[in-house]
């Protein structure tokens, strides 16, 4: 099951000195106390109220949002790998003409480094649009804007064609995978619908453990989870043992007035929401 709900933090736990800029601006500092970035013109930004809400004229938020253009102007991802393990990106999609190139691609469902989707349908389009919301290209006059333009995007399929997830102890190399390339790793599926109080995999766990502890020269990879979307089938997020432990990063997502959106799953694991369109 892929959920939403990671997106304010595909840059804020890059390389640390990037955290206290990214913590400042996402918690609301006044635009006054430090420069704030032009408007790009990709032509859905405007729509892109969840990044950016501000009045044109008066500079007030009409939402609570990401607040991203007053920290464009320290940083845009500089620097940075963000791998969406996923159903496949669309390493040809004209957003990520700069952001995939050179990137360490790999399909584990596969073996090979093709880390396209294996078809071209709404459900195969999931990660390209996780990939699209961290880093779509800025300023290009087309679709929308990344949070983080100029991260570079690696696309790791972790999906078989039969749209099933890869077994656990099939997942264990993902964690470990180019880990001292990526510095962030984003995982925004879960368990199917209806698994409760999962029994943690050894291999797994191995894996996320090796790449916190050894991954990036030893500071240790950064792994951003979905909280998971299955509030309505009575699922918490403690039931998942990947987005229950305390060294990965668990996401939830709220609307626009703060609260948890109608599929967020509850949980104790859950540390940060982030804005989405419900």
């Amino acid at each position: 099951m892929i959920g939403t709900g990671w997106k304010a933090l595909v840059v804020m736990f890059g390389p640390w000195k990037q955290v206290f800029v990214w913590g400042l601006f996402l918690l609301g500092m006044p635009s006054e106390a430090a420069p704030f970035a032009y408007r790009p013109n990709d032509p859905w930004f405007s729509v892109q109220s969840t990044l950016d809400s501000r009045n044109q004229t008066t500079g007030i938020p009409a939402i609570p949002d990401l607040n991203v253009r007053a920290a464009w102007p320290f940083t845009r991802g500089e620097g940075i790998t963000i791998a969406v393990a996923d159903v496949g990106v669309e390493l040809s999609h004209p957003e990520f003409l700069r952001s995939v190139s050179g990137m360490p691609h790999w399909s584990f469902a596969t073996g090979d480094t093709n880390g396209n989707p294996p078809l071209r349908t709404g459900l195969w389009a999931h990660g390209t649009g996780v990939a699209g919301l961290a880093a779509a290209d800025q300023h290009n006059a087309l679709g929308m804007s990344g949070i983080a333009p100029q991260a570079g995007i690696a696309s790791w399929v972790v999906f078989r064609s039969d749209a099933q997830l890869l077994a656990p102890s099939d997942r264990a190399a993902v964690y470990r995978f180019a880990s001292n390339v990526v510095d962030v790793q984003i995982h925004a599926w879960t368990p199917p619908n209806g698994e409760f109080q999962i029994v943690p995999d050894p291999a797994e766990l191995g894996g996320v453990a090796d790449a916190i502890q050894h991954g990036r020269g030893g500071l240790g990879s950064v792994i951003v989870r979905s909280g998971g979307n299955g509030r309505l089938n009575n699922e918490n997020t403690a039931d998942n043992p990947l987005a229950a432990d305390p060294r990965v990063i668990a996401v939830a997502a709220t609307d626009i007035n703060g609260r948890a959106v109608q599929s967020c799953e509850p949980g104790a694991p859950l540390l940060v929401g982030t804005p989405v369109i419900d």
